[in-house]
């Protein structure tokens, strides 16, 4: 039961929190060490480490100046700025 507990925490971390952590698995931080210490499990820091790869690919993927990303990009500054 305790281990679910800390499994919904980290889940209410912020993107900020969770983008620091798959950024130390990046540098080379074992993702078994760095979820042990952050007190959740190593596949519920997987989730993040996934998304933010498949991200970042599909960043690469993206044309610069097509107008769909630069309006995607806009819309995604100004609902970071409201919240």
């Amino acid at each position: 039961m305790k281990d679910s507990r800390r499994s919904k925490g980290f889940q209410r971390w912020s993107a900020r929190r969770k983008t620091e952590a798959v950024l130390r698995v990046l540098r080379g931080e074992s993702l078994d060490i760095v979820a042990r210490e952050l007190g959740v499990k190593a596949s519920t820091l997987a989730r993040p480490w996934d998304l933010f790869l498949r991200s970042g690919e599909k960043g690469l993927k993206s044309r610069p100046g097509d107008p769909q990303v630069l309006e995607n990009e806009t819309l995604k500054a100004k609902i970071a700025e409201l919240t």
